[in-house]
């Protein structure tokens, strides 16, 4: 189990990059907020309250969202060659972006393959052709983001190492955990890869260990958002694809407990999701002790 977060996006995340290449013909809301994520981009005074509702209507509809978020993604990508600096506020935009792109498509993936098994266990054979056709579809998906994203990470991190110990996590993280993603499809999927799009179990280790260097060296606060969600991914990783529930328990309790004894230190605004992320970090623990009841 991964935490997933509030990645509903809000009209106020969307609108600086609807006012940069999505929506040419609406102006900029009058409530965008990252001026500096792109200083050209300025608030519009002007800005018509129509707009803001056509914004927000987009964002609802599941076409025009998709197109928002597709934007988003490109803005980033011009961003991740700009040697500017990011801000948390602004990796957390990042981070639903991602989300919508690969974690809905897992999502996805996952729903159709408890069909696929349910067909094949029922005898009810007669959709199965159509969901293998669109399981194919979405993994195919789930291809082409995740190496999107890759690369959009490995750009940042020529730029941002030597600046921002949260950035260069995030990063890092996000690296390993869309290689992750790639090895799943990969090793469940009967699409062809090419050999250098092809990704090794080895070559996903190397990502969680260079991400695992920077969580314990770079001193974060036990509470850090970015440090708990790394942690969490990376435990699911040590269970789910190397099958190290020893190791994989140890950590997550480690880092939830450190969590734990820190709750007094937790900002306001943050609070709500790092309970969240303690409050996975722990059904995951449950689960896997009724899993192995007499080992941990």
């Amino acid at each position: 189990m991964e935490y997933t977060g509030n990645d509903k996006l809000k009209l106020e995340d969307v609108s600086f990059f609807a006012a940069a290449e999505c929506l040419p013909n609406l102006q900029s809301s009058m409530l965008f907020k990252s001026g500096s994520i792109l200083p050209e981009l300025k608030e519009s005074k002007s800005a018509q309250v129509g707009n803001d509702l056509r914004l927000y209507d987009l964002t609802e509809n599941y076409k025009g969202r998709n197109l928002f978020i597709v934007a988003m993604l490109s803005v980033i990508e011009k961003l991740s060659i700009s040697n500017i600096e990011i801000t948390d506020e602004e990796l957390d935009l990042f981070t639903r972006c991602f989300k919508h792109l690969v974690g809905v498509r897992r999502n996805q993936n996952r729903k159709i393959e408890a069909l696929i098994e349910k067909d094949t266990i029922t005898g009810t054979n007669i959709r199965i052709p159509l969901l293998r056709v669109i399981k194919r579809s979405i993994e195919k998906e789930t291809i082409e983001w995740s190496h999107r994203i890759i690369k959009i990470c490995r750009n940042f991190i020529q730029y941002e190492l030597p600046k921002n110990k949260n950035a260069k996590l995030f990063f890092l993280k996000n690296i390993a955990d869309h290689l992750r993603y790639l090895y799943e499809v990969e090793s469940e999927s009967t699409l062809t890869m090419s050999i250098d799009d092809s990704v090794t179990i080895e070559r996903v280790k190397e990502a969680y260990s260079a991400a695992l260097n920077s969580a314990e060296n770079d001193k974060f606060p036990p509470t850090d958002m970015t440090y708990l969600t790394f942690f969490l991914n990376y435990c699911v990783f040590l269970h789910d694809v190397l099958d190290d529930r020893e190791e994989a328990t140890r950590r997550a309790k480690a880092v939830l407990n450190a969590a734990l004894k820190e709750t007094e230190e937790i900002t306001e605004n943050h609070q709500k999701d790092i309970i969240l992320l303690c409050q996975t970090i722990k059904d995951n623990l449950s689960l896997w002790k009724i899993e192995m009841p007499d080992e941990y």
